[in-house]
């Protein structure tokens, strides 16, 4: 028989996130400061960020380890409450 599971996702895990927003705003800096609200010991240098072809958007690339779901909830959470932020993947 097989578990009613909430998640297909196996914690803790390596999980990775990407964050688009207007090449205009500090992308980067406002995803680490939300970032490191959840995970503290967050390492910047973890993070990879790329312009659009005609640079008007960014995108972040961060993976994240994440211990349960409620963590990663959160995450994405305060990140999509961000007006500066377009879209989270």
């Amino acid at each position: 028989m097989m578990e009613n599971r909430d998640s297909i996702i196996e914690f803790p895990c390596d999980f990775p996130i990407k964050v688009i927003g207007r090449s205009s705003t500090k992308l980067s800096e406002l995803v680490l400061s939300i970032i490191r609200q959840h995970i503290s010991d967050f390492l910047a240098e973890s993070m990879c960020s790329k312009k659009s072809g005609k640079g008007k958007y960014t995108s972040v690339t961060i993976t994240v380890r994440v211990s349960n779901k409620n963590i990663l909830d959160a995450i994405y959470k305060d990140l999509s409450s961000k007006p500066e932020i377009i879209m989270v993947l």
